[in-house]
């Protein structure tokens, strides 16, 4: 099959449903940028680790989680968080990311003893967002919602959103920075006794491109 030499093209090649503006458009200089439902979602991933600790209170337990059947491992661990830790967080958005299209913060998580359905945890998430070139803002937002543990769910991997409906990205660009707070807090009923492995704190983003096509704008 022969090559289509794309700089000859009039227009950008256009896939998909146009009418409905779903479509991959691949531009006459080659980049590829989705529309409508073609855009997809990823991950931007947070490890937590001794770097996200505020100091020397409210720091979360490295804990072994399991090990072999024989016990002779050193095992794998994760962070415990109980009622009061917290970590701080630095979220960078993506060159990849539809600028201005909502972020959902979430963690994954365990709890590492057996629960009732009524169950719940508390987690507080406070952030302050801006652009390159851009004042943070006066006053950061601050919100905290109850998550249900589930029932018999010890040693379940579950995922959770840490805001209500995610945060609205609008007027905002590729490479702005949230400064991020992750607390654990006690429910506002039926608070779950036991330590919270928090596996992971990450963001589910919308992607439109496979990168931006200038260094600092899309």
């Amino acid at each position: 099959m022969a090559n289509v030499e794309l700089e000859n093209l009039a227009i950008p090649l256009v896939i998909g449903d146009e009418a409905g503006g779903n479509t991959t458009t691949i531009g006459t200089d080659g980049s590829v940028t989705h529309q409508g439902d073609a855009t997809v979602w990823d991950d931007y991933v947070t490890p937590l680790g001794p770097n996200n600790w505020n100091g020397v209170s409210n720091n979360p337990t490295l804990t072994k989680l399991f090990d072999d059947l024989a016990g002779t491992s050193q095992g794998v661990y994760s962070y415990v968080f109980s009622d009061g830790d917290e970590a701080l967080i630095t979220i960078q958005l993506p060159h990849r990311w539809k600028e201005g299209t909502t972020i959902q913060p979430h963690i994954h998580f365990m709890c590492t003893t057996d629960v009732t359905p009524t169950d719940k945890i508390g987690i507080e998430f406070e952030y302050a967002w801006a652009d390159i070139d851009e004042d943070f803002p006066a006053n950061s937002t601050l919100s905290t919602v109850d998550i249900l543990t589930g029932e018999n769910s010890d040693n379940k991997h579950q995922l959770a959103n840490v805001t209500a409906a995610g945060i609205d990205g609008a007027g905002h660009t590729i490479s702005s920075i949230l400064l991020c707070r992750l607390k654990r807090v006690a429910a506002t009923g039926d608070n779950y006794a036991g330590g919270v492995a928090i596996l992971d704190f990450d963001v589910h983003f919308e992607v439109d491109a496979l990168g931006s096509s200038l260094i600092l704008d899309k």
